[in-house]
C-alpha cells in the first residue's frame, strides 16, 4: 500500500487523459485528476542570485493535471487509475493545475526504480524532513532542484 493508494502495480508510461490520484502529506489521497498534458515544459523561479536577479529552472518533459496538491505533497507519486501504474513523481502545483516528472525520466536519471516494501513515518511538520538548511527544498525535489541550479551556473 502505498500510503492509502492500495494495489499499485509498478511502474508505466503516463498518456493524455489518464485519470490520475496521488496521496500527498498535506492534501491526502485525492483521486480523478485528468492527465492533459505529458511533455510540457515548466519553468519555475527557485531563487535569486547575489545580484537580485531571478534563478529559473526548467524541466522537460512535464505531466500536467488537475488534480488536488498543496505545499508539501512535493514527493507524491501519481497513479494511474486505469491499471494502478505509479506514472510520475509530483512537484509543483498552482492554479488548479499540478506538474509531477514522468516515471521514465526519473528512472533514466536514477536507474531502474522498483516498488520495495518498506516501513515509514509521516513527518508531523515540513520542518520535520530532511531540511538541513530551512529552505524548504527538501528531500529528492530539492536535490533535483539544487543539481538543476549547479548544472546553469
Amino acid at each position: 500500500q502505498l500510503l492509502g493508494l492500495e494495489d499499485v502495480s509498478g511502474f508505466g508510461e503516463a498518456m493524455e487523459y489518464d485519470r490520475v490520484e496521488k496521496s500527498g502529506r498535506t492534501t491526502g489521497v485525492t483521486e480523478s485528476g485528468l492527465l492533459f498534458s505529458t511533455d510540457a515544459d515548466l519553468e519555475i523561479k527557485v531563487g535569486e542570485d547575489e545580484d537580485g536577479d531571478d534563478i529559473h529552472v526548467e524541466f522537460e518533459p512535464v505531466l500536467i493535471s488537475t488534480l488536488t496538491t498543496a505545499s508539501g505533497d512535493s514527493g507524491s507519486l501519481w497513479v494511474r487509475s486505469e491499471d494502478r501504474s505509479i506514472i510520475g513523481l509530483h512537484f509543483a502545483g498552482g492554479g488548479g493545475l499540478s506538474a509531477a516528472i514522468p516515471s521514465e525520466a526519473v528512472q533514466d536519471a536514477f536507474g531502474e526504480l522498483e516498488l520495495a516494501d518498506i516501513e515509514y513515518e509521516t513527518p508531523d511538520s515540513p520542518a520535520d524532513d530532511d531540511d538541513d538548511d530551512g529552505d524548504g527544498e527538501d528531500g529528492l525535489i530539492g536535490w533535483i532542484i539544487r543539481r538543476a541550479l549547479r548544472q546553469t551556473r
